[in-house]
């Protein structure tokens, strides 16, 4: 059928052209506004707020904001790989590249609500101080602060509507790709029909 054959295009793109046109064939097709400028524009203040200043702070910050910093930007870091190795398998499923940064995302956010939260505190502890070098050292503080609450505030956006408002409908739908042909174990007192039954009375 016409579901099952662009879900065969999506998981097994042709190799005649060689690994690079795998690569952005896959890439494609994991949503079809990834072309788009404003998409890319979307990737780009993605990369600037979720690494490179991060990576700054860690550099630049005292010990207290970066230990705060450094766990989010850890994991992003692994989610990133994740998603470069699944997203470039011809052979991983579109509910794989789905799910991927989707159980990030969520497993994420926790961290952001300590990071913010302890950036809070650390502040509120240290713009306290009345000396001149305690005023410097509160500019920092207040970096770390910002840097989390943009964090928290664009990563939450990120989850709830990016992620399963824009791009998890389209990899839902049947168009894009049909579900995995699987064969599950039901319990036997649920007595859940078979796919065959199903599929006869959708007909």
């Amino acid at each position: 059928g016409k579901s099952s054959s662009i879900c065969e295009q999506s998981t097994h793109p042709t190799t005649t052209q060689g690994s690079s046109s795998n690569v952005s064939v896959v890439v494609e097709k994991f949503f079809s506004g990834s072309d788009a400028k404003w998409f890319q524009k979307y990737m780009f203040t993605a990369a600037t707020i979720g690494l490179l200043l991060p990576i700054i702070t860690i550099l630049c910050a005292p010990n207290e904001v970066v230990v705060l910093a450094a766990p989010h930007l850890f994991v992003l870091w692994c989610q990133i790989i994740g998603e470069s190795i699944t997203m470039v398998n011809p052979y991983v499923h579109r509910y794989v590249n789905l799910l991927l940064p989707i159980g990030f995302s969520v497993y994420r956010t926790p961290q952001l609500v300590d990071w913010f939260l302890g950036s809070v505190s650390l502040y509120n502890k240290n713009v306290l101080a009345t000396t001149a070098t305690a005023e410097n050292i509160s500019a920092a503080y207040a970096w770390g602060l910002a840097l989390a609450s943009l964090n928290l505030v664009f990563w939450t956006y990120n989850l709830f509507v990016m992620l399963l408002l824009r791009i998890a409908p389209e990899f839902l739908s049947d168009d894009m790709c049909e579900y995995p042909d699987v064969q599950v174990i039901s319990l036997p007192f649920i007595q859940e029909p078979g796919k065959k039954t199903v599929e006869a009375k959708n007909e």
